[in-house]
């Protein structure tokens, strides 16, 4: 019998928007589990717009995914 897992799983990450944000992002979207829902989370309201360039230039055909 194989097992199936049809909850979602939420990943928070809190970011000062350095680059290491990118190898996090990357790490939950190459995961086999699809039903992943990834929240970045600014870490001061400073940061918000560094993550916002961040994501939107490195993960542009994965915005449904990542909020």
């Amino acid at each position: 019998m194989k097992l199936r897992i049809e909850n979602p799983v939420v990943v928070i990450t809190p970011s000062l928007g350095k680059d290491c944000l990118i190898k996090a992002v990357d790490s939950v979207l190459k995961q086999s589990y699809k039903n992943l829902h990834h929240l970045i989370v600014a870490d001061g309201l400073e940061y918000y717009s560094s993550i916002q360039n961040l994501i939107s230039n490195h993960f542009q055909d994965h915005l449904d995914r990542i909020t």
